[in-house]
Formats: C-alpha cells, sequence, structure tokens
C-alpha cells in the first residue's frame, strides 16, 4: 500500500473555503447535486476518485477493527472503534497533520464507494460509469439520502488476511455538502454464542423461528448489531434444516451462505436474497410477491409503516416465520410501536394478531466494555409468547396499559434488560457509567445501592 502521505490530492487546497463547489448554504439538494455535476471535469472526477479509493483502501488496512467510516465536506474522516472514535491523520495535502476534506475529496471518496457498488474497476472504460455518477448524485439531490453495499475485494486485494466482508454505505447532505457513513460489515457471520447470547437462549430462538409459523422481533438502536444478529440465526437455520430464507434488504448486508465454509457441501437450507431497488423495485414490491418464491422463513429488516406490518402479519398466518426489527429497546415499547401507526379503531384488532401470531422479542444493545474501549459487550432482553398468559397480556395491551406485559415479563422463561445490565457490571464487564446510562428502570440503581 503505497504511504498515505504519498497521496497528496493535485486538486486540493489548504483552504476549503476556496473550493469552487463549496455548496451555500442556503441551496437546495438538488441545486448542489447539479453544482458537483457541472463543476467537475472528467480528469477532476478521475483524480478524485483514484485518490478516494486510496484514502478507503488505506482506512480498511490502518484501522482493522473499526466499524464505521465517518466523511463530511470541511473535517477529517474519522474512524469508529468499538465506542471511540479516532482522526485518520496525513492524508498527505501539504503536510497539515489533520486534513479537513473539501468537497471535491469528500465526493471522491464517496464517488469510489459507490463505483465499487456498480462493480467498477481502474481498466474498466472511464466513459461508462461517467452517466452512472450523474444518475447518483441527482437521485441523491432529489431523496436526501442513498443506500447501497460494497463488497470490500474492490478496495482489499484477495491476498489480504482481512475479513471484511461488506461496506453497508448511506450516503446523505450536512449544511456544508454531500456525506456518508460506510458501515463496516465482517465477512464470517458469527454464532449466536460468539455475539454474547447463552447456549440454552440461542437454541431457544433457534426453535422459535423455525417453528411453522409466526413473528420474531429483534429490536434494539441503530448500529446495535440487529442485521448481525438476524444472520446468525439465519446462518444457523441454513446449516441446520431443509428450511428456504427469503431474505428482503436495503442494502445486503451479509451474505448468507449455501454451502459449508470447510467441506464446501451444499448446506440443507436454500437462501434467496434480494436488494431493493436491485433485484427488486420497492421494500413493499419485494414484500407483496415474496410467498410467490414458496420460502418457509421471511427476512423483511424493519417494519417501517403500516403496509410492512400488515405483510408480516399476513405472512404469518399464511404459514410462514417473519423475522422482522424495530427501532424499540424493550418488548413492551416494541408492542406500543406496532400499534401506534394504526387508527384507534384497529388497534385492538392488530393486538389480537400480534397475541396469535408473536413469537418472540428480543431487544438488544451493545455497550462499552470496561476492559477494552475497541470492544463492545451485549446486553439484551427477551420476551417468549408461548403460554397463555402472555398472549392474554398482549392482546389485553390497551386495557391494562402495559401492566399484564410487565407482569408477564417476570416469568422464568424471559430476561428483563435491566437484570442483563445489573449482571453484567456485577461482572466488571461494563462501567458504573455505563450502567447509569442505559438502565431501563431509575428502580434497579436505587436496589444496587
Amino acid at each position: 500500500m503505497q504511504d498515505l502521505n504519498d497521496l497528496s490530492d493535485p486538486h486540493s487546497s489548504s483552504d476549503t473555503t476556496d473550493d469552487p463547489i463549496l455548496p451555500p448554504v442556503l441551496s437546495s439538494s438538488e441545486q448542489l447535486a447539479e453544482t458537483y455535476i457541472k463543476q467537475l471535469t472528467d480528469e477532476e472526477r478521475r483524480s478524485k476518485i483514484t485518490w478516494g479509493t486510496q484514502v478507503i483502501t488505506y482506512i480498511l488496512t490502518k484501522w482493522p477493527k473499526a466499524s464505521d467510516i465517518q466523511i463530511r465536506c470541511d473535517q477529517p474522516i474519522r474512524v469508529q472503534v468499538g465506542r471511540t472514535i479516532e482522526i485518520v491523520h496525513d492524508l498527505g495535502t501539504h503536510g497539515s497533520e489533520i486534513n479537513r476534506l473539501s468537497p471535491l475529496q469528500a465526493l471522491g471518496c464517496i464517488l469510489a464507494l459507490y463505483r465499487a457498488r456498480i462493480g467498477a474497476r481502474g481498466d474498466a472504460e472511464e466513459s461508462s460509469y461517467e452517466e452512472e455518477d450523474r444518475v447518483f448524485l441527482r437521485r441523491l439531490g432529489l431523496t436526501l439520502k442513498a443506500d447501497f453495499a460494497v463488497k470490500s475485494d474492490s478496495f482489499l486485494s484477495l491476498s489480504s488476511d482481512l475479513k471484511i466482508g461488506r461496506l453497508r454505505v448511506h450516503c446523505f447532505w450536512d449544511y456544508k455538502g454531500i456525506a456518508c457513513a460506510a458501515r463496516i460489515l465482517y465477512e464470517k457471520i458469527p454464532q449466536l454464542e460468539e455475539l454474547g447470547y447463552h447456549e440454552a437462549l440461542s437454541q431457544q430462538l433457534f426453535n422459535l423461528a423455525t417453528r411453522s409459523n409466526g413473528i420474531g422481533l429483534v429490536t434494539g438502536p441503530t448500529g446495535n448489531g440487529k442485521s448481525t444478529t438476524l444472520a446468525a440465526l439465519a446462518a444457523k437455520i441454513l446449516r441446520t434444516l431443509p428450511k428456504h430464507v427469503l431474505t428482503i434488504e436495503d442494502p445486503i448486508e451479509y451474505h448468507l451462505p449455501d454451502q459449508d465454509e470447510e467441506t464446501r457441501k451444499y448446506l440443507p437450507g436454500m437462501v434467496t436474497q434480494q436488494e431493493v431497488g436491485v433485484d427488486i423495485q420497492s421494500f413493499h414490491a419485494g414484500i407483496m410477491t415474496a410467498l410467490r418464491k414458496h420460502p418457509d422463513i421471511v427476512i423483511l429488516g424493519e417494519l417501517r409503516d403500516i403496509d410492512s406490518i400488515r405483510a408480516a402479519l399476513n405472512c404469518a398466518e399464511t404459514g410462514h416465520f417473519v423475522l422482522a426489527t424495530l427501532h424499540t429497546c424493550s418488548a413492551t415499547e416494541s408492542i406500543s410501536r406496532i400499534i401506534s401507526p394504526f387508527p384507534d379503531t384497529e388497534r385492538q384488532g392488530i393486538l389480537t394478531q400480534l397475541s396469535q401470531n408473536l413469537r418472540f422479542i428480543l431487544s438488544q444493545g451493545l455497550l462499552a466494555d470496561r476492559a477494552d474501549s475497541s470492544k463492545k459487550v451485549l446486553c439484551y432482553e427477551f420476551m417468549a409468547n408461548t403460554a397463555i398468559k402472555s398472549r392474554g397480556a398482549i392482546s389485553g395491551y390497551m386495557t391494562n396499559q402495559g401492566t399484564g406485559l410487565d407482569e408477564w415479563m417476570n416469568d422464568r422463561v424471559n430476561t428483563r434488560w435491566d437484570d442483563n445490565l445489573t449482571n453484567l457490571f456485577a461482572q466488571n464487564r461494563i462501567s458504573r457509567e455505563t450502567l447509569e446510562a442505559h438502565v431501563h428502570n431509575l428502580e434497579t440503581l436505587d436496589r444496587l445501592k
């Protein structure tokens, strides 16, 4: 790898305010996109994309434990490692210690990522990708965001020892211009136990998810490992049972296996993965046509709206198991989130359907490891809907204002978040500060005094 000090951008300037395409604060996103397109010459585009490719390669190589790359105009590139944020030094621009990216430099990094998505290589005709660049920027200007995934071999040689599989890229605008966040996804799909789940719970999740029908929810804030948990569970099913797993993703994050890594024998299960905007027109269209592919298990990703919730319930009621995600932090909050988009007159009917079809809610979070800030510790809450009492608590959620569900969480088949959290604290795996920041019920802290 060429030293990054030698990657000085030939079109860079030590003062980013002199950059001819620094967007005015009050310009619309579409105007900004057109400004980038019109003012970026072919020579500049090639130079910036080459430079951006080298920068991404350098970051992936130097920070092998990184989870995210953050790119912003008029700021240095930042890399997230565990719960810490590190600045990428010495990008080679005029010998400065920390480099603030000009809009052209930020654009170069983002286009390097995007071209990797569409399969661009150095020996390809440059003109064949220029129109793709323009379409991408105009769509970003119109929709304000763009999401795609990139294979790491676009930046790393096949001989690299790094086990990075894909980068999940989210592009957007801020008041200084174009920006992106790239989540680094590692090639190997871990076992559920490697993520931090006890063997008994891992087996219980497997048993529930392989029932003939139902819904399983994996919930938690963005960036807390929901996709990894779903991939680990799906991979366990594919390795074990002759089940057809269908995923609808935006974008595809992990490539689920169809062969054993060591023996290269085909697995008992079959997988079909579809990416929104590439294999299917929309998330809704993918859900509507899912049942025609005859899956046993459908992984939908996030339940975003009324249509996706209805589709998940329909899939479950027609003899399929649905795995989906929500951005919630507990079982009670998850039930509330599911019914909240519906009119008051429909909520009780949705609760009744949920009580009959929901099999489990797994709420998880990744917390700072006390001993090593580059690592994270898994904390979770688990609720199984396997008894008459739990089904009654869900169907009566509006009547009892969630108290029935809270009482059900005391059953030994379930695990409360705060109980798991205090156990991690007692094991000295998280700090008191982390405990206080993530506790759900403040009375939990009183009991620890």
